[in-house]
């Protein structure tokens, strides 16, 4: 099976063939790889390539031990700094022990050189969607070349749940790679109508039909908006979240509003944009990859709701299974989103026996220690 990998000086001799939203597919990614992510990503340093497979066009993002990067393309960020930064365990000795592990994790994992990584099916956000004809024959296929073309490397694929990606991981798994936990994900198939039996959503639904608020698509978005839909993202993500989010820049959300990548939810109130929500997706699933808002506005609360609310009946309009990532756990269980633990997969076997050894440890160590506060927090 022919896999071929495109960088910036092939990219233009890559053709899409059959795929759905091909035309959306090759307007994001073409100016990521052509032109370099740190043009649209401030805290990503890393190269990125196109790669098919029959009919398939998947982002490839190369990483060369930066422990600098977002999360998103550093799995010392994901598993290390988060651990060390967040603040949702509360408990003093619980949150000393933690921190303790993870500063002796973080040394063995820079030795190990932990962020040497090819990202498989990367789209630079927290959550990536596979495609649904994905199969064992691609992901073979997909291994050898890899290994072959960056040797020093471990493969990874983020982003696998068993709600969505059963098949998936099975054949992932006999392939040789470790399913290492990530974090706990929250998933809403709107085919069970369970959301909207929920008491919660129903006063969501009456809130947004009294709101002083209304909701728009991206296509009332002008030019003029951009800044401001990267201001209320930057709000929420990087100032009242963490700098380990991508900080995309002006330049990230022009290309998204141009190439129809991504739609938009946004929140309008006396024509001023008070929230704004992006959405792709993919065989079947939806995905929010950006939300922004002020968190100090006075009516933030209402913003979120009807933000979330809207996403929901898109959704619901195309009879998706709406992934909503991680993070507000009650919120999303209330509003009848159901939890599964999400994993991301690594093959080493191609590595020095050092970091082979250090992957099998690291897998035991996350999977047997970690999950725990996964599943709660």
């Amino acid at each position: 099976m022919k896999v071929t990998l495109f960088d910036r000086t092939t990219i233009d001799s890559l053709q899409w063939l059959t795929e759905p939203n091909s035309e959306k597919l090759k307007g994001f990614l073409d100016p990521l790889v052509k032109n370099g992510v740190k043009g649209y990503i401030d805290n990503v340093d890393a190269d990125v390539y196109a790669l098919q497979v029959e009919s398939i066009t998947l982002p490839v993002v190369v990483v060369n031990d930066n422990y600098t990067n977002s999360y998103v393309c550093s799995l010392y960020g994901h598993y290390i700094s988060q651990a060390l930064e967040t603040d949702l365990i509360t408990n003093k000795f619980l949150k000393k022990i933690s921190r303790g592990f993870s500063k002796g994790l973080g040394k063995v994992s820079r030795k190990a050189k932990i962020n040497s990584v090819v990202f498989v099916n990367n789209w630079l956000s927290a959550t990536d969607t596979y495609p649904a004809n994905l199969n064992k024959g691609h992901v073979a296929a997909i291994l050898s070349t890899l290994t072959n073309r960056f040797p020093r490397h471990a493969i990874v694929f983020r982003s696998l749940n068993q709600q969505i990606n059963g098949s998936l991981i099975h054949d992932i798994e006999s392939l040789g790679c470790h399913l290492i936990a990530s974090r706990k994900v929250y998933i809403n198939d709107t085919k069970k109508d369970l959301a909207f039996r929920k008491r919660d959503t129903k006063r969501d639904i009456k809130l947004m039909g009294e709101s002083p608020f209304s909701i728009v698509d991206g296509s009332e978005v002008a030019p003029a908006d951009h800044e401001r839909l990267l201001e209320l993202y930057r709000k929420l993500y990087i100032s009242h979240h963490t700098t380990l989010n991508p900080q995309f820049n002006l330049a990230f959300f022009q290309m998204m509003l141009k190439s129809g990548f991504m739609g938009f939810k946004i929140v309008k109130q006396y024509d001023k944009i008070e929230g704004m929500a992006a959405y792709y997706e993919q065989d079947g699933v939806l995905v929010t990859p950006l939300i922004g808002l002020d968190k100090t506005h006075p009516q933030q609360g209402e913003i979120y709701q009807i933000l979330c609310l809207s996403i929901l009946l898109e959704a619901k309009k195309r009879n998706l299974v709406w992934h909503q990532s991680s993070g507000a756990s009650v919120y999303k269980k209330n509003r009848g989103a159901e939890g599964h633990l999400e994993s991301m997969a690594v093959y080493s076997d191609h590595l020095p026996i050092e970091r082979r050894l250090f992957w099998r440890g690291f897998k035991r160590f996350i999977n047997t220690f970690a999950v725990p506060f996964m599943e709660k927090y």
